[in-house]
């Protein structure tokens, strides 16, 4: 089974929101109609896709609806509206919808969901809030290989939240291996682990007035305990590499800066003063120290 995320933006007429017409009937769809049709029942999807190629040339269509053929029983499609967000079970295959209540709200392709309310986005696996950073109608949220095998931890936790939220055991949820939760959160709680294990592990103390000061080269301040040197932070999720090289000119006197990447793929790290935290001793910290964690991070261990 696959996970999508999607945005219910259609151009719908003035006065229908279109997501409340989705929830209603317990669909999930998006526009592009179809004109002159004169009637004529639209028998599968590959059909809309030749006429509809015909009338628009749109990217987004056609990205759209390579989602929609791609998309099975079962799989799971967060979407959100007004902050809160919402994970439905696909229960059927795509059809398109030609009544006057549908051209109205511009949702004409659609299928057919199980909605379940789930709440705002410190409820929600940090790889799916980001997939929404994305401005197209529908895509899939991807998993990636390990060891040979292909692992999802965003689908692992919404097959959680799922059964959870429904009451059910509808999915059997894998375990989680504990070495792939920092694919799961949200980055600024990878900050805010980073953080801890720097005050905790390494005893320094935190400006928490420099978290707010937006800089692409560090994401916090800190001070070590006896005041001589000033320590910076960078933290990265996802396939990003860190170059040392990008951050010597922060070392004045013993200044020290502390890289981490979930990649764990660095280079150009030339300088003693610039500092790895590695993947396994961060897991290892959040793991052995659970207690000083914020809820949002615990919820999902």
């Amino acid at each position: 089974m696959n996970l999508w995320r999607m945005n219910i933006k259609t151009a719908s007429k003035k006065g229908i929101d279109s997501f409340m017409f989705c929830l209603e009937r317990g669909i999930l769809g998006f526009g592009w109609p179809l004109k002159d049709v004169n009637g004529k029942k639209i028998k599968d999807i590959e059909e809309y896709e030749k006429l509809g190629k015909i009338q628009y040339k749109s990217k987004g269509l056609s990205t759209a609806i390579n989602a929609f053929k791609k998309i099975e029983i079962d799989d799971l499609v967060w979407t959100r509206h007004q902050g809160i967000y919402y994970l439905c079970r696909v229960e059927g295959k795509w059809r398109y919808e030609s009544d006057n209540a549908n051209y109205d709200a511009d949702v004409v392709n659609v299928i057919p969901v199980k909605f379940i309310k789930v709440g705002t986005v410190e409820n929600v696996p940090g790889k799916v809030v980001n997939a929404f950073r994305a401005r197209s109608t529908i895509q899939k949220i991807h998993g990636y290989k390990k060891n040979n095998t292909y692992v999802n931890p965003a689908l692992i936790l919404s097959m959680k939240i799922y059964n959870e939220k429904s009451k059910t055991e509808y999915y059997e949820v894998p375990e989680l291996d504990k070495n792939d939760i920092l694919e799961s959160l949200l980055p600024e709680d990878v900050e805010e682990i980073v953080s801890l294990y720097l005050q905790y592990e390494k005893n320094y103390l935190l400006y928490s007035s420099s978290n707010k000061i937006d800089t692409q080269k560090y994401e916090f301040v800190m001070v070590s305990r006896d005041g001589t040197h000033l320590a910076y932070a960078q933290v990265k999720t996802g396939n990003v590499l860190l170059d040392g090289r990008e951050f010597e000119h922060l070392l004045e006197g013993d200044n020290k800066i502390y890289l981490f990447t979930s990649s764990e793929n660095y280079k150009n790290i030339n300088n003693d003063n610039i500092k790895i935290i590695s993947k396994n001793d961060l897991i290892n910290f959040l793991y052995n120290n659970l207690k000083i964690m914020p809820n949002r991070i615990r919820m999902w261990l």
